[in-house]
This record gives structure tokens, sequence and C-alpha cells, in this order.
């Protein structure tokens, strides 16, 4: 069947149903991004990452963050030499997202009532 022979309901539809979708990965963006931001401000707990290579699940436990210098560093990476260390990084951030949501609903639900 071509677009042009199916009726027009189907495209209402099919874009409401896109925009819905679209809005529920701006949500979750939204709330990566607010984890981010509260995270390089006020530091974060240990958390893991699930990854899936050539089929298998793959487990990383990320440690939680320490200060030094005034910025929140990942806990074991500071390098003397250079006077810096490994911040958290969006990608980490949108794990850490999932798990906020999880173990903080609270936290979810405040930001949640904002956005």
């Amino acid at each position: 069947m071509t677009r042009r022979s199916l009726p027009l309901n189907s495209f209402i539809m099919s874009s409401v149903s896109r925009r819905s979708a679209l809005s529920g990965l701006q949500k979750s963006r939204k709330w990566a991004e607010f984890v981010y931001q509260h995270s390089l401000a006020h530091g974060w707990e240990a958390f893991t990452i699930e990854t899936i290579h050539q089929g298998k699940t793959h487990v990383i436990e990320m440690p939680a963050s320490e200060l030094r210098n005034g910025v929140y560093i990942y806990t074991g990476s500071f390098n003397k030499r250079l006077e810096a260390g490994i911040p958290l990084s969006m990608r980490d951030a949108l794990s850490l997202a999932l798990q906020y949501k999880k173990t903080h609903p609270e936290m979810y639900a405040l930001w949640e009532s904002r956005f």
C-alpha cells in the first residue's frame, strides 16, 4: 500500500503517536540533564552501567564522587601531576539518571512536578 492510498486518519494518528514518543524522549533527556547538573554541583553516589556487547550483558561499577579543588570527580581519578581528575560525563549521567529514578523517587517526583 502506498502512502497516498492510506486514509487521512492513519497519518493523523501516526503523527500524534510520534509526538508523544518524542515528548517521552525529551522528558528522559531533560531528567538526565537535571541529574547531570545536580551531580556536578553536589556529587554522586556509586552506580552501575549495563552494556550489551555481542549479545552479552556487562555490568560496570562506577565509583562515587569526591570533591577536589572545588570540583566533583570520580573517586581515585585524581592525577597529582595534572592537578585534575575525571568528572562525570553526560553519557554516565544517563545511567545515573536511570538509577536515581529507581532509588530516589522523591527527587524524580520533585523534578517531574517542575517539568
